[in-house]
């Protein structure tokens, strides 16, 4: 839990110990996690609102969402939803347009983004 109450969350760490957790089959208050991994992935959107482009940003939030959607939580993904729905319609043409000009960074991004809306379960146009 503590872990994700960091302003800086180091994501391979918490990889580790959801492993770790997994492994040894150690309990923990799940609705409490619920409530901090859901304000954590809502700062973390927020965020990716204001800089939608960073590509380390968004490729935290991934690895995060990858990792959380492992354990059993109740997470609130409607925001994040939201934010990606958004995005895509404003953004994501734009970065197609780009990479098909050979922008290896827009390629990536575009690789990174679609991963982000499948771990949202949120279809691309």
């Amino acid at each position: 839990q503590d872990i994700l109450n960091n302003k800086d969350i180091d994501i391979v760490r918490f990889q580790k110990l959801t492993e770790e957790a997994k492994r040894w089959k150690i309990s923990f208050d799940k609705q409490i996690l619920s409530f901090i991994a859901n304000h954590r992935l809502e700062e973390l959107m927020r965020h990716l609102v204001k800089d939608p482009f960073n590509l380390e940003l968004l490729e935290k939030v991934n690895t995060m969402l990858t990792t959380l959607i492992t354990i059993p939580l109740k997470l609130d993904l409607w925001n994040a939803q939201n934010f990606y729905f958004y995005t895509s319609t404003k953004l994501l043409n734009q970065a197609k347009t780009k990479a098909d000009k050979g922008d290896k960074a827009y390629e990536k991004w575009i690789i990174a983004f679609e991963t982000l809306g499948n771990c949202l379960k949120v279809m691309n146009s």
